[in-house]
């Protein structure tokens, strides 16, 4: 990459179009930062994600186990109290299961793994010291025509399967995935699709979902997945023979299908990006200028010209939860020095990893 290059990823659009603000935190101040400690969902959706995409070529049951041991590993050190000390892991273990076992084992019939979360860009044709940059989570190929590639992302999700199969094409992550896929390895994509892997729900303190709880009749050990009077609720783990058991014996084929719902193939909408890079190009000129600043009151002039609060982003309408950046925001004495605070550390490089294979 050439001296003075910008790189621009999704999540770098997807906090400047939340708030200006927090893009400056989590971008350009000191190099980005962000809050120490994971959040649940974030845990497991990268946990689920190792083990499905580390595990693609070798068997369900070892990405089984690596997610089990990952989101094992992760309760332990943010102290989780039972009983989400145990479903969680098993939660786990049953997401990636489900998946490689299912869905992947039938796909892998016809489609091979050609790469998976290597990171693609494109140059800029209009401003070229722009580079546009993204991490797509598995590019397939074709067995027997080796021109066919797809790309698929994996999203962990809550929605019911009519509702994330209706996913919209605009989606931004899909679109520049899309884009800087056909840049990096100089193929036509036949369609992005993007792969829901369900997490269930919580209730009182504890998980619930067919892939982790049903439940049985102490007398004649029959189960089923919906509470009915004599039945003892039984966690998934707890069944004989395990997750594995669990999957092919008592969830049937249709409720495994509910729980990996997936799109239809989302082609690339050219004039959709058109609109957004112009927009994006116009944004990185301005943030450019805060690299300009010689001193701390130039620099805070700048903040508030380019990057200002949206203060209705400071908590969420919906959620009801804070900003991650809220202290560092409003609290005098974190916004001194966030790291030094204790409450954030550098942001980790999340796009490190090399792209994978050869066009034949």
């Amino acid at each position: 990459m050439a001296d003075g290059d910008v790189r621009i990823s999704v999540s770098q659009m997807y906090a400047d179009e939340f708030c200006p603000r927090s893009w400056y935190w989590e971008q350009f101040y000191a190099g980005g930062i962000e809050p120490v400690g994971e959040g649940v969902d974030f845990a497991l959706g990268t946990v689920v994600h190792g083990g499905i995409l580390e595990n693609l070529d070798t068997s369900p049951i070892d990405g089984m186990n690596q997610a089990r041991a990952g989101m094992e590993a992760w309760v332990r050190q943010e102290l989780i109290a039972e009983p989400l000390a145990t479903e969680y892991p098993a939660l786990a273990a049953a997401m990636v299961f489900n998946y490689l076992s299912g869905p992947w084992a039938i796909e892998h019939v016809d489609w091979e793994v050609y790469a998976f979360e290597g990171e693609t860009e494109c140059r800029d044709m209009v401003e070229p010291w722009i580079v546009w940059t993204a991490r797509p989570d598995l590019i397939l190929r074709h067995r027997r025509n080796r021109d066919r590639f797809r790309y698929k992302e994996l999203k962990t999700t809550r929605m019911q399967p009519d509702k994330f199969c209706r996913i919209g094409d605009r989606r931004l992550q899909i679109q520049l995935g899309a884009l800087t896929v056909k840049a990096t390895l100089g193929v036509e994509l036949e369609g992005v699709i993007v792969q829901g892997l369900h997490k269930g729900s919580t209730y009182k303190g504890s998980l619930r979902g067919p892939l982790v709880t049903g439940y049985q009749n102490p007398n004649n050990g029959k189960v089923r997945l919906d509470s009915q009077k004599g039945y003892e609720r039984i966690l998934a783990q707890e069944y004989e023979g395990g997750i594995p058991s669990w999957c092919r014996e008592v969830l049937t084929w249709d409720v495994r299908s509910e729980l990996t719902p997936c799109t239809p193939p989302i082609l690339p909408d050219m004039q959709q990006m058109v609109d957004v890079l112009t927009y994006q190009r116009h944004r990185a000129k301005e943030r450019l200028q805060l690299r300009e600043a010689t001193d701390l009151g130039q620099l805070e002039h700048l903040m508030r010209i380019y990057v200002p609060q949206y203060r209705g982003s400071c908590i969420n309408a919906v959620t009801g939860r804070n900003c991650k950046f809220m202290e560092a925001c409003w609290n005098r004495t974190v916004n001194r020095d966030p790291v030094a605070s204790g409450l954030y550390q550098p942001r980790a490089d999340r796009l490190n990893a090399e792209l994978e294979g050869d066009v034949e």
